[in-house]
């Protein structure tokens, strides 16, 4: 199999492996069992791999951690729109659609 090929295959899985957590998190609308150093942590290596690609032009490696960068960057911009209210725990804020 082309190198190519293989790299953009096995980037797909591990890039979209994001996805079943992101898509339950909105269907729970909580993020309390996520940990927010984790995230953190993932998405700085995701941003290293990024410019480690830019850096020797692995185009695989640049699409899949471009894409992966943005789903965790997402994962982090739900974590603090759902962060813990009092007491009551981590609730996702509703907005009405004339922005109250």
């Amino acid at each position: 199999m082309n190198p190519v090929t293989l790299g953009l295959i096995a980037g797909a899985f591990t890039t979209f492996s994001s996805l079943p957590q992101i898509v339950s998190v909105v269907q729970k609308r909580s993020m309390k069992e996520i940990s927010l150093a984790s995230l953190c942590m993932c998405t700085f290596g995701i941003a290293l791999w990024l410019v480690y690609a830019i850096n020797i032009h692995a185009a695989p490696v640049i699409v899949w951690n471009l894409i992966s960068l943005c789903l965790y960057l997402a994962q982090i911009a739900l974590k603090f729109s759902m962060w813990p209210q009092g007491a009551s725990g981590a609730q996702m804020r509703r907005v009405a659609p004339d922005g109250t």
